[in-house]
């Protein structure tokens, strides 16, 4: 139509590269919820359907059976429009929302984020309420069909102290190996700041973190499995914050796997992205400590 300049260097061309960096959906959404709300979800579930009287007194081996043998069922426990309790209405309604986010845009939803992850029941019954909605399931060969990840978050020092058992009972755990499979063996630990420094101070805290990096990421790659981190980082000192770029290039070696998350949240949005120039230079501090990160470590002969 003679308008090779709009369509390859104008707002057309802008236009295109936006919608292939970001499709339709812009950034996709992770969901977050407390473990015990899922805890008392699938004893609600349990409850209802005559499975488990009693599934909160349960202890963490007969936890990890039941989930393991229901995550094998392809049964729902509650047919659609049967009555739950509040708790369990609120958390399933809130996969039914990512359920049809995914179904109209699948990069929309990212992970969901276990507050206060301490065993592998917790994951466990995340993917359970997951396979409650239609949001997995595992088929009759075993493969799963999943189409988010999940998170556990380490909050506390003992939380994160137990990370690398905690993991390695994860992935030795049949189900959740096969769901880990099916995302293309890539696992999230989001690492909690805010409350590791209100739990143990802030320099406990900070040498706890640093050493649960390490350990989670030998961990990791002991049993092959790709490692992100999230770092839930406030604004504050007693909350993780201070500069980005240092706080990258500090990580343990093993612990730099070229991939990284952290929160941007309160004051700091202002502080750093309020305005274009400075948001470029911050962006651009963030990469260069990465990139300079990943490239210290994998000179190592340890790493």
């Amino acid at each position: 139509a003679g308008l090779g300049s709009i369509a390859g260097r104008g707002a057309l061309a802008d236009l295109r590269i936006q919608a292939e960096a970001f499709g339709f959906h812009l950034a996709a959404l992770d969901l977050r919820q407390h473990s015990a709300l899922h805890e008392a979800a699938v004893a609600d579930l349990l409850a209802r359907a005559e499975v488990e009287a009693d599934y909160a007194a349960l202890d963490e081996d007969a936890r990890m059976a039941l989930l393991t043998r229901e995550l094998a069922n392809p049964r729902p426990f509650i047919r659609l429009g049967g009555e739950v309790g509040e708790t369990t209405d609120r958390v399933l309604s809130a996969l039914r929302v990512a359920k049809a986010a995914i179904e109209a845009e699948p990069a929309s939803i990212g992970n969901y984020i276990i507050s206060m992850t301490d065993a592998v029941s917790d994951v466990l019954e995340v993917l359970l309420l997951c396979k409650e909605v239609g949001l997995w399931r595992r088929l009759a060969d075993g493969t799963v069909v999943s189409p988010i990840d999940v998170a556990p978050l380490l909050e506390t020092i003992a939380d994160l102290e137990a990370g690398p058992a905690l993991l390695t009972a994860l992935f030795q755990n049949e189900v959740y190996a096969a769901h880990l499979a099916a995302r293309g063996g890539m696992q999230e630990v989001m690492l909690g700041y805010s409350d590791s420094n209100k739990d143990g101070g802030y320099w406990q805290a900070n040498w706890s973190l640093h050493k649960a990096q390490g350990a989670i990421a030998e961990t990791c790659r002991a049993h092959d499995v790709d490692l992100r981190f999230f770092h839930g980082r406030g604004g504050t000192v007693g909350r993780g914050g201070g500069r980005a770029g240092q706080a990258i290039r500090a990580m343990p070696p093993v612990a730099q796997t070229g991939r990284i998350r952290f929160t941007e949240q309160g004051e700091v949005i202002s502080f750093r992205y309020a305005l274009p120039g400075i948001a470029r230079r911050h962006l651009e501090q963030i990469v260069h400590a990465q990139l300079g990160a990943l490239a210290d470590a994998q000179r190592r002969p340890d790493t």
